[in-house]
């Protein structure tokens, strides 16, 4: 089995910690605790190799010892060392058994080096286990003591893992910031592999951020580190990483070279998940070349590899660029065939993930009822020890009550004031919008019975400029239509919406396609345009601003409520950056959204942006 990276900064961690000089012991303690030395040693080598069963042996031998002969200290050694095998082998409840008894020995011997790496084990624990409050607590406590620690490279680490949570969190500026101070101490400690892992995290900050030329600078450092000191296992993933920051760029031909690259270095380590990634990635840039054979052969190859591995994410991932294949080449039944694939087998995959977050949370949350078991526990006890001391007098404790009847009472107040001027907004925003839609209808009405009318005489007794005069009664046709949906009222929403998606589609190369149920009769009128006039705003985002070859309207009817979902496979956009600005395209979707008492969601990153939706029936 080869060794891990991470696996092996950990094990040699936990070495500098237990190799620390022991004074003070009779020449019997001294040889026990070299025996209990050479055990842990001789465990963390085999792990490091990945053998955590001899491991996991060799450091119980060593706690076994270490408590016969009252050796406090070895005693915390070995436990956190158990603690950390057990993370290995994500044995989440046993890992943190161990590392809250190692703390709590530190803890009672005083020992801040103990203590701090202690908290950042558990933090380390709660993190995989995905209980990141519990995570960011064991990770700040530690961080109170690294004044104290003097190893650079557990000060690295520490850093590195608060940058990891800050980075699950969406936090991307802190991350980017703990990711930096952690590059400063693998540099000082010459950790090299450490550091380019750092470095290739700072660029994925910097690209959720969508500063990619910032990006480009973090991956190529990591990529320099990796390639000087023979990382080669380390660089595919790098390679992978610059290809999707040039494709982002629209440096296709760039972006293709390093994909090529990827997939080269890629295959001796014969780890089929990520080269079956390197194909698709290959593929969707030949497909921008207009590559077609290339792209074809490519995507057969991801479409093998994830038969033979079982990945339905990896088949749906090559079904959607068969797909975008086949309407390249014009066949269009192939082209929706390969969509309809691509989608059932990408909703297996977001089944499969939400069963395994569903098993994920059932253990969080039984070890957060074992730990409240324990605090209720405290709590009794420190009751019983309450119950001893003097009670409080009653003058105090009627001051109390009167100033939290006066505090409770003045927020009822504001509470009452700030809902009156909700509603108020709010019905003034109804009526608004309705006055707004009221003068549309009729700017639109009197454009196509007044001057519409007049250009059609005057067409017709003209005998010269009937082209000039048939695209001006066209483009007053366009500008009605936007104005007020004359075909909401007379062919009904579901044709309406269509036709909204058809015209959007014959003015761009996007693919567009819709699924729409027929909800007219579940709909009332205002929530049929306040709808319909979201749907021309996504229309309009998409066309200006997504960069898509591909764009999917659905509305469907489920139970009481209706559910619209609009989908394209665009750059995506920073939805934050968006909410700074004010942003008055999502700012009125928002607010038409409250009108019709519904919910909105928003998500966007790169190749994904999706809007949804859900109304109760009218």
């Amino acid at each position: 089995m080869k060794s891990d990276p991470k696996l092996k900064l950990v094990f040699v961690l936990i070495t500098l910690w237990i190799s620390i000089p022991k004074i003070g012991f009779s020449e019997v303690d001294k040889e026990k605790i070299n025996q209990i030395n050479q055990l842990l040693d001789s465990g963390a080598a085999k792990g490091n190799l990945g053998d955590f069963q001899f491991a996991l042996r060799n450091c119980s031998t060593a706690l076994s010892l270490s408590r016969a002969n009252t050796l406090v200290h070895e005693e915390a050694v070995s436990l956190h060392l158990i603690s950390s095998i057990y993370l290995l082998l994500n044995d989440f409840p046993k890992a943190i058994a161990s590392g809250q008894e190692a703390l709590k020995i530190s803890l009672a011997m005083n020992d801040s080096k103990e203590i701090f790496k202690n908290y950042m084990n558990l933090g380390d624990v709660f993190f995989e286990q995905g209980n990141d409050r519990k995570a960011l607590h064991y990770y700040t406590e530690s961080l109170k003591r690294i004044d104290g620690f003097e190893n650079p490279i557990a000060k690295g680490r520490l850093y590195n893992s608060l940058g990891n949570l800050s980075t699950k969190l969406n936090n991307f500026d802190q991350a980017i910031r703990y990711f930096k101070t952690s590059v400063v101490y693998f540099q000082n400690a010459n950790e090299w592999i450490a550091l380019s892992s750092t470095l290739s995290h700072i660029g994925i900050g910097f690209s959720k951020k969508n500063q990619m030329d910032s990006a480009l600078v973090y991956y190529l450092k990591a990529l320099k580190i990796k390639e000087d000191i023979h990382d080669e296992k380390g660089l595919p993933s790098i390679y992978n990483n610059i290809g999707t920051i040039y494709g982002q760029k629209s440096e296709t031909k760039l972006a293709l070279r390093y994909f090529e690259m990827a997939l080269k270095k890629v295959i001796p380590f014969q780890l089929k998940n990520s080269e079956a990634t390197f194909y698709n990635n290959i593929a969707d840039m030949h497909l921008k070349l207009h590559n077609t054979r290339l792209a074809e052969w490519n995507l057969q190859k991801a479409m093998e590899i994830g038969n033979i591995i079982h990945s339905n994410a990896i088949r749906a991932n090559a079904f959607q660029g068969l797909s975008l294949l086949a309407l390249q080449k014009g066949d269009y039944q192939n082209a929706y065939q390969y969509q309809v694939r691509h989608t059932a087998l990408k909703d297996s995959v977001f089944n499969l993930e939400t069963t395994r977050d569903l098993n994920e949370k059932i253990v969080l949350y039984e070890t957060e009822m074992k730990d409240k078991e324990i605090e209720l526990l405290n709590v009794e006890k420190r009751s019983q020890e309450a119950s001893n001391q003097q009670i409080q007098s009653d003058q105090k404790l009627i001051l109390v009550l009167v100033i939290s009847g006066s505090l409770f009472f003045i927020f009822g107040l504001i509470f009452f004031y700030y809902r009156r001027q909700r509603l108020a907004q709010k019905a003034f925003l109804v009526q608004l919008i309705h006055s707004q839609e009221e003068e549309r209808k009729r700017i639109s009405k009197e454009l196509h019975d007044g001057i519409g009318q007049s250009l059609l005489v005057l067409k017709n007794n003209m005998t010269e400029g009937k082209p000039l005069i048939e695209s001006t009664i066209e483009e007053l046709r366009t500008i009605s239509r936007n104005l007020h949906p004359i075909l909401l009222e007379k062919l009904g929403f579901k044709k309406a919406i269509e036709n909204v998606v058809d015209l959007a589609s014959k003015s761009t190369s996007i693919y567009m396609s819709y699924e729409i149920d027929d909800v007219n009769k579940v709909l009332n009128p205002e929530q049929q345009i306040n709808i319909f006039r979201i749907v021309q705003e996504c229309m309009s985002n998409i066309l200006k601003h997504s960069q898509a070859t591909a764009a999917r309207v659905v509305i469907s009817k489920l139970g009481h409520k209706v559910k619209i979902t609009i989908f394209d496979n665009g750059i995506g956009f920073n939805l934050s950056e968006a909410k700074k600005k004010k942003s008055l395209g999502l700012a009125s979707m928002a607010e038409r959204t409250k009108l019709i008492s519904g919910d909105i969601q928003i998500s966007s990153i790169p190749g994904q942006t999706k809007i949804e939706i859900k109304v109760k029936c009218g």
